[in-house]
């Protein structure tokens, strides 16, 4: 069910959103950061600045965020933003805002009718005028117009599978999904077309171990999105970024050797088997031809995670690095690491055609924050200066 936003509402929330910018603008004006984890990192002459630019969020009759889990963003030509916000146990929701940050619509009707929603494993743009969702736990494929229209759903078991993620769209108009492998110890992913018979025309596997014996690489989900007509693998078994065709051959690679990501713990008690993960990787999205950031959060105290194998321990004083990593496109190289939670980003989400980043924002409900992120080099700021 589509439910349009309450006009009084959608003016309190332009004020409030009007205030945090304002107050957000204030803080992160100015701030050039440009630092190396780990090892000696070739940084290039210029600056590189990140500025929050706009918030999002939604906020019921009671003026309570309607946001809880955000999970997967899109923004499409016109610079709309999607929000998917699922629990991964229950209930899931699509929510729409103008790229003001003002509320479209919200589509929130849970059960399993047409246009229902229950379980979202991942949406996607497909870069025209539809949104695809893996819905009711990825049992089928539902299609909506940017307006939150429901148009009509592909079961996923004729595709052959029984429940999968969206990554994304390739743009020769393919469709991107897969699923875990040998219990999150990699992907399957597999290359739809969505047009006539839906055929599944490629399919390939991506088995990460990060020099992890199983069981140790169990829990390491990967985190897959697509870049033009490539499928982007982000594994946290180690910082690593690959590129693939749509049928798995290798195109390129970008890692981060001064990085070690810790494996998840695992342990078996009389309530099953549970799963500790102390490292997560964010999208690799881009910002233009000449750029693309990604990163992740990890410990970098965590000497010895054998002491923390209890299901009821937490891990002391345990210090996270938190990066946004900006890479150049041609040759991969690391040019700059920024301090996320200097800007007071949870974690990366999207980027937009101008060039824009998606991120979570620190704070006690779900915010997404769009920041303004410019790289210049010192041939622009000489030019400038003459």
């Amino acid at each position: 069910m589509i439910r349009p936003p309450n006009d009084a509402r959608v003016r309190q929330h332009r004020l409030l959103t009007l205030l945090g910018m304002v107050a957000a603008l204030v803080a992160l004006t100015g701030c050039e950061h440009s630092v190396t984890y780990g090892g000696q990192v070739s940084t290039p002459s210029g600056s590189i600045r990140l500025e929050l630019d706009q918030t999002f969020e939604a906020r019921n009759d009671e003026e309570e965020s309607i946001l809880a889990h955000i999970s997967a963003v899109q923004v499409d030509a016109d610079g709309r933003v999607y929000v998917l916000d699922a629990d991964p146990r229950s209930t899931s929701q699509l929510v729409s805002f103008s790229p003001d940050g003002r509320l479209r619509w919200v589509l929130d009707q849970e059960g399993g009718g047409p246009g229902d929603l229950r379980q979202v494993l991942g949406f996607a743009w497909d870069g025209d005028s539809t949104l695809y969702l893996a819905n009711q736990f990825g049992t089928r494929i539902d299609r909506f117009t940017l307006d939150g229209v429901y148009m009509d759903s592909k079961k996923t078991a004729d595709l052959g599978h029984e429940r999968f993620f969206i990554a994304g769209f390739l743009a020769s108009g393919a469709l991107v999904v897969w699923k875990t492998l040998f219990g999150e110890f990699g992907a399957k992913i597999s290359v739809i077309d969505p047009g006539g018979d839906w055929a599944v025309t490629d399919t390939f596997s991506v088995v990460q171990t990060g020099n992890h014996e199983v069981p140790q690489a169990i829990g390491s989900a990967p985190v897959i999105t697509t870049m033009g007509d490539a499928i982007v693998v982000g594994g946290v078994a180690a910082y690593r970024y690959t590129w693939y065709t749509r049928s798995g051959d290798l195109l390129r690679r970008i890692t981060h050797d001064d990085v070690e990501l810790p494996p998840p713990l695992i342990w078996s008690s009389g309530l099953g088997v549970s799963i500790r993960e102390f490292s997560r990787m964010y999208p690799l999205v881009e910002i233009n031809e000449n750029y693309v950031v990604g990163g992740g959060t990890w410990p970098v105290n965590l000497e010895n995670p054998e002491a923390f194998r209890r299901l009821t321990g937490d891990v002391p004083d345990l210090k996270m690095a938190n990066e946004l990593d900006v890479f150049d496109a041609a040759s991969s190289a690391l040019l700059y690491s920024l301090d996320a939670e200097r800007y007071g980003i949870v974690r990366l989400l999207a980027s937009d055609r101008q060039g824009n980043i998606y991120a979570e924002l620190a704070g006690s409900e779900p915010v997404l924050g769009r920041f303004r992120l410019e790289i210049r080099s010192s041939e622009t700021q000489d030019s400038n200066s003459q």
